[in-house]
């Protein structure tokens, strides 16, 4: 009678067909995810120009939202090229326009460059560079998103 009770909650992987708990989210044997939010949450991370998933928990009960283009919240939306070379331009050596793209470690390393060394010549012409090179060679954002 145990036996059975045992059995009853087990399924199937729909992987490798072993026999595996109701309530797992990885198979044991094959190592894949069965749970389906889990392989959502997954299959999002490893394609997120392609496809993006929705959750939403209310009352206990999991809705999901799928797109097959990209979704662009009011946080993600497109920056202007025209702001990052602007702030670039007046504002290079303190990584304004990096910190407006969201590159927070580029603009943090130029701020502290300039903090620390702007009154020598060679890392200002250095940081300079940089910046040209930026302005020229960075057309998004760092989520990735195109600017405008």
């Amino acid at each position: 009678m145990a036996d059975e009770e045992n059995t009853s909650d087990l399924f199937p992987c729909p992987y490798c067909a072993e026999l595996i708990k109701a309530k797992a989210k990885v198979c044991r044997f094959c190592g894949r995810t069965v749970d389906p939010v889990m392989k959502m949450l997954e299959d999002q991370r490893e394609m997120p120009q392609q496809r993006k998933v929705n959750i939403i928990v209310s009352d206990g009960v999991a809705e999901y939202r799928s797109s097959s283009s990209v979704h662009i919240t009011s946080e993600g939306a497109p920056k202007k090229r025209s702001v990052y070379i602007l702030l670039a331009i007046f504002f290079g050596g303190l990584g304004v326009h990096n910190f407006y793209a969201g590159y927070s470690g580029r603009g943090l390393a130029q701020l502290l460059i300039f903090l620390f060394t702007g009154w020598l010549i060679f890392p200002a012409v250095a940081v300079g560079i940089w910046v040209l090179v930026e302005i020229c060679v960075i057309t998004r954002d760092a989520e990735n998103i195109p600017f405008k």
